[in-house]
């Protein structure tokens, strides 16, 4: 049973290394990579594919963001609406022009036909009235139709009935000028016309509504526009020869921030293979995803890793490296020298207080083991004390000690069930113990 719960509390410990590890992984920046190290990961991450590439540091000019009026969020959503809405509107006025301006025309038609009808001067005179209609009625497309009521029009159609043939009419032929009868019939046709009413679409209405909305709305806000003077920056290109994994041998840092490569040309925006941190929009095709920049420590050399394991597994093989040789470090002998002598001291408090207590006890009713402090003496409760003010101060530089998750947790990894409970049966001593009075 005893080897179960050793076995238990070893797995347990692994765990929380490995987990430290990791979190100490996501915020190292510095790695070391030799050929044993390059040659483990090949070995356990087989199959690996990825590009490194030579970075070098370019100054280039840009438009910079300064502050200035920019649209307010409201704003833009309604100009997205009004652009949405204003085909419907623009074919709705449109069509209430083309109706004024149809309506309007006809009404001149028949005016002049009046005209030409009620003068008394000469033909040649008033039949401009009517060349005018005609003129008119041609631009609109409008078309009289009727039947021909003339004698020779007559024609015997397919059910073997003579019906008269319909005709086109009009006022003025190009040449001369209709009879009074076909006038009369035209005018009389061209009141009949019934045009209809233009309505108002759902989307002409909302135009409207919009542009009501317009006059009030907060249109402006102070944020960030571009400048119109240019300034100069340092920006990261990579140079576009791939370069092979062991040139990343040696001490590296990582820079702060992960970075996108450009893939293309984007006209006053990026230029091909310049690295940027703005961020990646859905639609940017012309973007790779977010990678590493790495410079060797001491030179100018950077490279830019599109990989996103490689870092993290040089680290992780370095853990593993530090956690086989932990037992021989200067800095886990230091850390565990001081701290089994606290524990061995705490416990020291411990038993004088325990030796005191143990004077006494004695057994209630029900065969529970009680001590009453009152029968102390007074020397018994000055030491008692001391020793229980002495445990609380190097209970504290225990906790300390094990704020050190990773030398803590390899200590308890190799250490026996006793000896790793201890702290926790130190701790449960002194918060179950009460001061004497």
């Amino acid at each position: 049973m005893k080897k179960q719960i050793q076995k238990i509390c070893n797995s347990l410990s692994i765990a929380l290394i490995v987990l430290s590890s990791q979190s100490k992984l996501i915020a190292q920046e510095r790695y070391t990579l030799d050929n044993e190290t390059l040659s483990v990961i090949q070995k356990n991450y087989p199959n690996q594919s990825f590009k490194i590439y030579p970075v070098i540091s370019k100054e280039t000019e840009y438009y910079p963001l300064v502050s200035g009026e920019v649209n307010t969020k409201e704003y833009e959503t309604l100009l997205g609406l009004k652009s949405k809405y204003k085909p419907e509107y623009d074919k709705y006025k449109s069509d209430k022009v083309k109706d004024s301006v149809y309506r309007l025309a006809i009404q001149n038609i028949i005016y002049n036909i009046d005209k030409y009808l009620n003068s008394k001067d000469k033909l040649d005179f008033k039949e401009k009235y009517l060349i005018d209609a005609q003129s008119l009625a041609d631009k609109h497309n409008i078309v009289i139709t009727g039947q021909n009521n003339s004698l020779f029009a007559k024609q015997l159609n397919e059910h073997g009935i003579i019906k008269n043939d319909d005709k086109e009419f009009v006022l003025y032929n190009g040449k001369k000028v209709s009879s009074k009868k076909d006038i009369d019939f035209y005018r009389k046709e061209l009141q009949k016309i019934k045009t209809p009413s233009i309505e108002i679409s759902y989307g002409a209405k909302n135009y409207l509504k919009l542009l009501d909305e317009e006059k009030t709305i907060n249109k402006t806000e102070i944020g960030q526009v571009r400048s119109d003077t240019k300034s100069k920056k340092s920006k990261y290109y990579i140079i576009e020869t791939p370069l092979e994994v062991n040139i990343l041998i040696g001490n590296l840092e990582k820079l702060p921030n992960e970075y996108y490569l450009i893939t293309e040309d984007v006209k006053d925006k990026y230029q091909k293979n310049e690295l940027t941190t703005e961020n990646k929009l859905y639609n940017e095709n012309y973007k790779t995803d977010r990678f590493s920049i790495v410079q060797k420590i001491g030179t100018d050399e950077m490279y830019y890793i599109m990989s996103d394991q490689f870092l993290f597994q040089i680290g992780k093989e370095a853990e593993k490296k530090r956690y086989m040789n932990m037992s021989n470090s200067t800095e886990y002998k230091a850390w565990k020298t001081k701290y089994l002598g606290l524990l061995a001291s705490a416990q020291t408090d411990v038993n004088s207080c325990k030796s005191i207590i143990s004077k006494h006890t004695y057994k209630n009713i029900y065969g529970e083991k009680l001590y009453d402090s009152s029968t102390f003496s007074s020397q018994e409760k000055a030491t008692f004390n001391k020793n229980l003010e002495q445990l609380e101060r190097k209970l504290q530089e225990i906790k300390e000690l094990e704020k050190n998750k990773e030398l803590y947790h390899y200590y308890n990894d190799k250490a026996s069930i006793e000896d790793s409970v201890k702290s926790y049966n130190l701790s449960t001593f002194f918060n179950e113990t009460n001061r004497v009075y």
